[in-house]
């Protein structure tokens, strides 16, 4: 499943689950109500519904993944510090 599949889905969930859009974390939901959307998803998918997750997914240029965040230290520092460390 895309992502943007995967997005348009839980919104039609929470949706429906709440009756109004974007007022439930997606952790919250129960195992049933996913897989009313889409069967195909397992428990596993608790694993992805954290924060550390999602900020560790953010892998592009500017991302908040902690290797980008660790690199983007670094390069800072050098650039302003003089630091090569």
């Amino acid at each position: 499943m895309t992502t943007t599949v995967g997005h348009r889905l839980f919104a039609q969930q929470v949706t429906k689950s709440t009756g109004e859009t974007g007022s439930v974390d997606l952790d919250k939901l129960s195992l049933a109500e996913m897989q009313s959307v889409e069967p195909r998803i397992d428990r596993s998918v608790y694993r992805v519904l954290t924060v550390e997750a999602s900020v560790a997914a953010r892998k592009s240029l500017g991302g908040t993944a902690p290797a980008n965040v660790a690199r983007a230290v670094t390069e800072a520092r050098r650039r302003f510090l003089g630091r090569r460390r």
